[in-house]
């Protein structure tokens, strides 16, 4: 493949991040939950818009979802449902029943692959294991749904993410690159 691109005037820029597997047949880590908190499926009728400000606090900082990121929110509940596999959130809610934490499960029956996508916890909220914990979950809804493997991706600079990955049993399996056109 690099050949390829090399051929038609590409070449390798920035490293992206780590893409990580996991079978699902060997045994699952221990998912604790901190004391104070439940995790549990996101209840997308009622916590759509607070799911939404839990991704833009925990991947950039803003105290608030902006309108994009909620109608984001809403469009991938929608396109789940006619689906019908089982995809959800899982989330890490405080007693207040405010979201701390979630993780984003996709299934591919197919294939038998889960895929996690958009792990995150609210600053106030990190170093607890509320990350480990939705994560933990997810792969347990994988198994339940009969993947054979799980995939997550992240990127080359959250080293947190990569070891909080590698804990659950996930190993790289692919570096993902940019290519550029030198042309």
């Amino acid at each position: 493949m690099t050949r390829r691109l090399d051929r038609r005037g590409y070449s390798r820029d920035v490293y992206l991040g780590p893409y990580m597997a996991r079978p699902l047949d060997r045994p699952l880590p221990a998912g604790d939950v901190p004391s104070g908190y439940v995790v549990r499926s996101f209840l997308p009728d009622s916590e759509l818009v607070e799911r939404a400000g839990a991704a833009a606090d925990a991947f950039a900082g803003m105290a608030d979802a902006p309108p994009w990121l909620v109608d984001s929110a809403r469009r991938m509940v929608e396109f789940r449902g006619p689906r019908g596999l089982g995809e959800t959130d899982f989330v890490a809610v405080t007693e207040a029943g405010d979201i701390a934490a979630h993780a984003v499960v996709v299934l591919d029956s197919v294939t038998g692959i889960g895929e996690l996508e958009g792990v995150g916890t609210r600053r106030a909220h990190v170093r607890r294991g509320l990350a480990r914990a939705v994560v933990v979950a997810g792969l347990r809804h994988m198994l339940a749904r009969g993947m054979r493997h799980a995939v997550v991706r992240t990127d080359a600079d959250r080293t947190a993410a990569v070891r909080l990955y590698e804990s659950v049993g996930f190993r790289v399996v692919d570096r993902l690159y940019r290519y550029v056109n030198r042309g």
